[in-house]
């Protein structure tokens, strides 16, 4: 009984985390683009194979995940958009659910895990643009 609750439980977490991670990217990264007034994808982005998300995609040779110190936090709503400095000084800007973990801790420290990428991004709530904006999951270190 106990390695069925372990197996359930497993399970129950992968499919959490799978939830999480296509609501991020299919929800936040289109489905919500026009209501929270972003600009719409590229012409033409539907015809890769994961249609509109296809603008989204990381670009070639860039790494998924990095660690970094938060050194700037701006709340939009149900976004939460983080300033990220990596160690070697490098910045990035990256967006999650203000519902996650990582958005909701005020800690310094944090591991980004990638799932899209937008060259320009724009946001109508914050009335401001990103150049190189990481759709993700963010986890406090």
């Amino acid at each position: 009984m106990i390695a069925t609750r372990q197996v359930g439980r497993r399970r129950t977490r992968l499919a959490a985390v799978t939830v999480v991670s296509l609501a991020l990217l299919g929800a936040g990264a289109v489905g919500l683009c026009a209501s929270a007034g972003w600009l719409p994808a590229p012409e033409g982005a539907d015809a890769g194979p994961l249609g509109p998300l296809s603008a989204f995609l990381l670009p070639a040779g860039e790494g998924a995940r990095f660690e970094g110190r938060v050194v700037q936090r701006l709340d939009a709503g149900s976004y939460t958009y983080l300033e990220v400095e990596r160690a070697e000084g490098e910045r990035r800007w990256v967006v999650t659910l203000s519902s996650s973990r990582g958005a909701r801790s005020r800690a310094d420290e944090v591991r980004v895990i990638a799932m899209g990428f937008a060259e320009r991004f724009a946001s109508k709530r914050l009335g401001r643009s990103f150049d190189g904006l990481y759709f993700a999951v963010v986890q406090p270190l």
